[in-house]
């Protein structure tokens, strides 16, 4: 079972992307973030397999969330975003995997399935 904590802004898109989630036999939505303080402190509770970020959420400094995710959790963290060849430039050291919002519900499931085979 991969074990996802979602962070996402806003409310709507989130429980969308949570239902989707959810219907997928081998996923399970544990834990739900709309911050970056918030995905930090879930994420050091509920030590998820996947922590799944949305890049384009307001005020969210994302190479800075991402590095302060990897550092308090063994969690494999996937960036949705709409800007994937600078997202992927930019988060390569910080160690995420990128997914662009245009590929579409099949590649962002198998990304998932993927980084969550790669162990923490």
């Amino acid at each position: 079972m991969i074990d996802i904590l979602v962070v996402e802004h806003p409310p709507a898109v989130r429980r969308t992307l949570c239902a989707r989630l959810a219907i997928e036999p081998d996923m399970r939505v544990i834990g739900e973030a709309d911050d970056r303080a918030s995905a930090v402190r879930l994420a050091r509770a509920l030590q998820p397999g996947v922590v799944l970020l949305d890049a384009e959420m307001p005020n969210l400094d994302l190479r800075g969330t991402v590095q302060a995710l990897r550092s308090f959790v063994a969690a494999r963290v996937v960036v949705l975003t709409l800007h994937t060849a600078s997202a992927r430039v930019a988060l390569a050291p910080a160690g995420a995997t990128v997914v662009g919002k245009h590929e579409g519900t099949p590649a962002l499931l198998a990304t998932l399935r993927r980084v969550a085979g790669q162990g923490g």
